[in-house]
């Protein structure tokens, strides 16, 4: 597994300003849903921890519902890992 650079946006398209966000940041892949919830989450001044496993990217040639499909399974057994790690590692932490 890697890391990526992740930048949060909030529209479903594409936008030329969009890509144009990502690639100045170096993004790799362009996230909605999270970014909502630490957004609420900031508002309220409440932590948040968001973790996410991608199944499509940019500058692929093949579609998103493809790469979507084609990713799911793999996607999903790296995200089960990653979180089984995470939890792993704050068993016994005080908050």
């Amino acid at each position: 597994m890697s890391a990526c650079q992740l930048t949060f946006l909030s529209c479903t398209v594409m936008s030329e300003t969009d890509e144009q966000m990502i690639r100045q940041l170096n993004g790799t892949c362009k996230e909605m849903e999270a970014a909502a919830i630490a957004q609420v989450c900031a508002l309220y001044d409440k932590p948040y921890v968001g973790v996410k496993s991608v199944t499509d990217l940019m500058d692929v040639e093949e579609g998103s519902s493809d790469q979507f499909l084609a990713n799911l399974a793999f996607a999903s057994e790296n995200l089960q890992k990653v979180v089984i790690n995470m939890f792993d590692n704050i068993a016994g932490l005080e908050f």
